[in-house]
């Protein structure tokens, strides 16, 4: 039976999945797609414009980045089957997040899976602890490594073999978790079958552009990471600029030839 299967197996089956046939048809027209939301709203501190309503992504998305945003939820609800976490006692508490979507959008292995244990009152958290203790031996604690920046997280257990990670919180709502996260590629998040994303943070991800969200919980290790990696640092815009020109490479360089411009011509 699947159930019976070792974690192990289960993420093993995803990778082979995505990695060996990376083309595989995904029709963006199914049943499923009604489920996707922009939500407009600070939780990823990029917005302009903020709201408390849903919209469906058709209002901010081409059809082939909702293929893209379809295969990245198809992915985390893979990895929270995958865990044995897929269950709806435990689906408040559950968040997937962090660079494993941006992994997905470029096509190469996640590094590891971030699976994030949202606090309650029911105190559900030790529930999720028994149920992964129990299903899996090869749990390691690396709290210690994990917390230096963040004194919200209780717990870090890890599975090398699968590289996935389980981060015990003490937040009890997603918003508030995505609010501390580093850098605005990072911010994508699954929660109760929903994918949680801006534009800007799609955006971030596409050209693989290193925007600060919360520089109290930045490092320059972690920056010069995504640096070797190919990530590149917004341009910088004149001190007059608009708000959103640190954002475009081609806007801040539009900006600096009509700056020229306007100083050749005596303005």
């Amino acid at each position: 039976m699947i159930q019976n299967r070792s974690l192990q197996d289960r993420i093993n089956d995803i990778v082979k999945v995505d990695y060996d046939y990376p083309n595989r048809e995904i029709n963006p027209y199914i049943q499923e797609v009604a489920d996707y939301y922009l939500k407009q709203q600070n939780d990823n501190m990029t917005q302009t414009h903020t709201t408390d309503k849903e919209q469906p992504m058709t209002n901010a998305f081409s059809d082939d980045d909702i293929m893209m945003i379809e295969k990245m939820k198809i992915r985390a609800k893979d990895v929270i089957v995958a865990c044995h976490l897929d269950t709806p006692r435990f689906a408040d508490n559950v968040v997937i997040a962090g660079g494993m979507f941006s992994s997905i959008f470029h096509g190469v292995k996640p590094k590891d899976y971030d699976v994030f244990l949202l606090d309650d009152e029911q105190g559900r958290q030790f529930e999720i602890l028994q149920t992964l203790q129990k299903l899996n031996k090869n749990l390691k604690d690396t709290t210690e490594l994990y917390s230096r920046n963040n004194d919200k997280i209780k717990m870090v257990l890890i599975d090398y073999n699968t590289n996935v990670q389980f981060i015990f919180t003490e937040y009890e709502h997603r918003e508030d978790l995505i609010k501390h996260f580093d850098y605005a590629h990072t911010m994508v998040s699954y929660h109760k079958d929903k994918l949680y994303l801006t534009r800007k943070t799609f955006d971030a991800i596409r050209t693989k552009t290193l925007i600060v969200n919360n520089d109290k919980h930045t490092a320059s290790w972690r920056k010069q990471k995504f640096l070797a990696a190919g990530w590149t640092e917004p341009a910088t815009a004149p001190p007059w600029a608009p708000p959103w020109a640190p954002y475009s490479t081609n806007i801040a360089a539009d900006i600096a030839k009509m700056q020229k411009k306007m100083e050749e011509n005596g303005q």
